[in-house]
């Protein structure tokens, strides 16, 4: 099963079929990706960290037109993290998380 986002934030699921495939594995690290949700969001985000034991991130979230709305340090340890979207006013975001191993960036959508 594989899952695609857009820019949006819209999400499609499909089966992948790779045929035979062969490469070599013993360097190959699998985390599991970042996920927002619910989006489109009303009140409450809930985000879900890649990698919690090793990293501390820096969450900010930009409005359209590039200004902040919100930012904040998650630490260490933390798997789990909610922010609170009942503020915001209607309409699309970028969520972006920057930690030591780079920056990953989610679009959200804020509908009340």
């Amino acid at each position: 099963m594989a899952v695609a986002m857009d820019y949006h934030g819209c999400v499609r699921h499909d089966t992948l079929f790779l045929g035979e495939l062969t490469y070599p594995t013993d360097n190959i690290v699998l985390l599991p990706p970042t996920l927002a949700y619910p989006n489109p969001v009303n009140d409450r985000l809930t985000i879900t960290l890649k990698d919690p034991t090793t990293e501390t991130y820096v969450l900010r979230i930009t409005d359209t037109a590039g200004r902040m709305v919100h930012d904040e340090l998650i630490p260490r340890d933390q798997r789990i993290w909610i922010v609170s979207t009942a503020i915001f006013p209607a309409g699309y975001y970028v969520l972006e998380l920057e930690a030591a191993s780079g920056v990953e960036r989610v679009a959200i959508v804020v509908q009340h």
